[in-house]
């Protein structure tokens, strides 16, 4: 069974919530790679990746899903060419970045399996990326990609698996702000407490919604003092 998005956003609990966190994110790569000594990137490259770039955030703000999909496809291919696994084994974030962004706008236009491909590679990237060696507490691409996937989960009415995924996602980001405070990890830890709390509306379970609710509104008020 889908759950259709458009049911989402009809939770009236929750439109404060979807007012700070349903514009903004998209194609404006939260994660970013530390500098290296790779190979330089050939200048054809940069630019079709600058303009292609350019086409999603114009085809966001008209509100263009559709567009903002194919061209984010567009976009992981070019970047995919950029960070070749041969001169980066271990993935490079604009990639991530890039997956994040296309399972969101997947979600957006009611495409559940195409929201578990893309969530499921970002979090086999992010793992690879930012190995538990190195980020024993976890860290924000992680988490972020476990919350994608618990919306394709949703989508597909596997609740139980979503909310798993979103607690362990919660918990992994508190861990990580005790260290490292970021204004990137609050709002991915509310971000999973805001997505439960939908979760459970949608059951109808109001008061379970209202608790998560009140862990994540803190976090989002947060946000910009802490940026």
């Amino acid at each position: 069974m889908i759950v259709a998005h458009s049911k989402v956003r009809r939770c009236c609990l929750l439109n404060l919530l979807l007012i700070w966190t349903g514009t903004g994110a998209l194609a404006q790569d939260q994660f970013v790679d530390a500098p290296d000594d790779k190979p330089p990137i050939s200048a054809e490259l940069l630019e079709q990746e600058k303009q292609i770039h350019h086409r999603v955030v114009q085809a966001w703000k008209q509100g263009k899903a559709e567009l903002v999909r194919q061209q984010l496809v567009r976009l992981l291919e070019v970047r995919r060419q950029m960070y070749p696994i041969e001169t980066y084994p271990f993935g490079h974030a604009k990639v991530l970045n890039c997956l994040l962004d296309l399972s969101r706008v997947c979600r957006d236009l009611n495409r559940a399996e195409d929201v578990l491909n893309y969530a499921g590679q970002a979090r086999e990237l992010a793992g690879r990326l930012y190995p538990k060696s190195d980020f024993p507490n976890g860290h924000p691409g992680i988490a972020a990609a476990m919350i994608a996937e618990s919306n394709g989960l949703t989508m597909l009415g596997n609740v139980a698996r979503a909310k798993s995924l979103l607690l362990a996602a919660s918990e992994s980001m508190r861990a990580y702000r005790e260290h490292n405070p970021t204004a990137l990890a609050a709002f991915i830890e509310a971000d999973a407490y805001k997505t439960i709390a939908m979760i459970h509306e949608l059951d109808g379970d109001f008061v379970a919604a209202s608790v998560f609710l009140k862990l994540a509104r803190p976090l989002f008020e947060s946000y910009d003092g802490l940026s």
